[in-house]
C-alpha cells in the first residue's frame, strides 16, 4: 500500500515537473524575413585582401655545417622542431623564446609571423646559429634594390638582423 502511495506520488512531482519545464522554456525566435538585407564586405580598389598564413612544419639539425635558411610570408604560423646529438639550450632572442634539447628530447617552437624580419635561430652557450627565420613578402626584393645590389642589401640586412637579435 505505502509503495503505491510513493509511485502515484513519484508520477505527479513528475507530471509537475515536466509542465513547469516546458512553461518556463525559452522560445525560439522566429527567422529573419527574406526580404532583411545583410551588410557585405566591401573591399575598396586601394585595399587588397591579404591571403591567409599557412602552417609551415620545419626540422633542423645541430649539427649542420651551414645555418638552414627557412622562408616565411607575413601571416604564416611556423612550427620548427630543432634536433640536437648534445644536451643544450635553443633561442630565438627576438621573440623571447627558449626551450632545451638533447638527444630523445628535441627543441619545440610555434611561432606566428606577422611581420618581415630576419631572426636567428641559436645554440646557448656557444651562440652557434643553427638557422635563420626569414619573413619576406612573397616575391619582393627590399625596396631601392636590383641587380647586384640586391646580395649586398641583403647581407647588410641580415647583419642588422642578427646585431639586434643580441
Amino acid at each position: 500500500m505505502a509503495a503505491r502511495r510513493l509511485l502515484v506520488l513519484m508520477l505527479v512531482v513528475l507530471a509537475i515537473s515536466t509542465v513547469g519545464a516546458a512553461l518556463l522554456a525559452p522560445r525560439p525566435e522566429p527567422a529573419p524575413d527574406a526580404a532583411t538585407t545583410t551588410a557585405e564586405e566591401s573591399t575598396s580598389p586601394g585595399t587588397a585582401r591579404q591571403a591567409p598564413g599557412r602552417l609551415i612544419d620545419a626540422s633542423v639539425e645541430t649539427g649542420a655545417q651551414r645555418a638552414e635558411a627557412i622562408r616565411l610570408r607575413p601571416g604564416d604560423q611556423l612550427e620548427l622542431t630543432v634536433r640536437s646529438q648534445i644536451t643544450g639550450q635553443i633561442e630565438i632572442v627576438r621573440f623571447g623564446a627558449l626551450e632545451d634539447v638533447g638527444p630523445n628530447e628535441p627543441a619545440h617552437f610555434s611561432l606566428l609571423l606577422g611581420e618581415p624580419g630576419r631572426f636567428a635561430v641559436r645554440l646557448v652557450g656557444s651562440g652557434r646559429i643553427v638557422a635563420r627565420v626569414e619573413v619576406s613578402a612573397h616575391g619582393k626584393p627590399p625596396r631601392g634594390a636590383s641587380g647586384s645590389d640586391q646580395g649586398r642589401e641583403r647581407r647588410r640586412t641580415a647583419r642588422e638582423a642578427d646585431r639586434l637579435s643580441e
